[in-house]
């Protein structure tokens, strides 16, 4: 009898592993540590498939097969194309700008709001002279906000004197986007002047900042902007069937936003219809 055969007797007449050890020991290895001659046994008695008898053994489990490992991939790669549709990063991109003045084009970026060291008085300078200098354009790149991440650099967390979600608050001040057309090229030339300024000044002070106030809107209610800018859209289509008058629709656009919005004053809606003169929802390009 190996002492495998003699383990296994052991083992079915109930003999614990203390037990085992000490007879196992002493019939077939004398010379080596009680210790390690159980762990011998224990190691070969649970590989034995006498061992796993009794074992709870799951009926009904539910496997895996080849087929669904292969759909949940396609899936994958579907799921991978279709986010690649919806994706509107860009390296390259044409831009036409409808103005029969000379305009410029300032290079600028990277600005690293809310960290450290930032010259935030120059910052505010530049940004008040690209934002009230007619016919001139900014190209935005790099970093606007500070993004500070201590998986990339590791010290960056103490260079950043705010919270990522305070750093969208400081870049609400911004210049804003001029992908968006200018407000003279969507204003008609006979607009009230007084009006256009009035316009102008509020998409400059506060078109940021508005739309970092739709941005968190939009992070606990998906959609919502859209939402309001659809029913914004479709007040200005209606008003320009019956009335070609910008100023006209403008100020009936201002009248109905107040009479939707409680404890809101006319100024305060006239500003909110600017951002979205701004944002293409209102008025087109006057030059077409």
């Amino acid at each position: 009898m190996t002492w495998q055969e003699e383990a296994q007797q052991l083992r079915e007449s109930q003999k614990s592993w203390q037990e085992s050890a000490s007879i196992i020991q002493k019939k077939y290895f004398p010379s080596e540590d009680k210790g390690r001659v159980l762990e011998r046994i224990r190691s070969y008695i649970r590989r034995t498939p006498e061992y796993h008898k009794g074992k709870m053994i799951y009926e009904d489990k539910r496997d895996i097969s080849e087929h669904s490992v292969a759909e949940y991939f396609e899936c994958l790669k579907g799921l991978n194309n279709a986010i690649d549709e919806l994706d509107t990063k860009q390296t390259n991109a044409t831009i036409r700008i409808d103005d029969d003045k000379p305009i410029g084009i300032a290079f600028w970026g990277d600005w690293h709001l809310s960290a450290r060291g930032v010259d935030y008085n120059r910052f505010e300078e530049d940004t008040e002279i690209i934002a009230n200098t007619d016919g001139l354009y900014n190209i935005k790149m790099g970093d606007y906000g500070d993004n500070a991440s201590p998986y990339v650099h590791p010290g960056s967390v103490f260079e950043s004197i705010a919270t990522p979600e305070m750093q969208d608050l400081g870049m609400a001040i911004t210049p804003l986007e001029y992908s968006a057309l200018k407000i003279d090229a969507k204003l008609s030339q006979d607009f009230d002047q007084i009006l256009k300024k009035h316009i102008k000044d509020d998409v400059s002070q506060y078109y940021n900042y508005i739309r970092a106030q739709f941005r968190n809107i939009e992070r606990s209610t998906p959609g919502k902007f859209d939402l309001v800018a659809g029913q914004v859209k479709t007040f200005y289509l209606n008003a320009k069937m019956k009335c070609d008058d910008q100023v006209i629709i403008f100020n009936q656009m201002a009248d109905w936003l107040k009479a939707k919005i409680n404890n809101c004053s006319l100024d305060a809606c006239k500003v909110i219809i600017a951002f979205f003169i701004q944002n293409c929802e209102v008025f087109e390009n006057a030059t077409k």
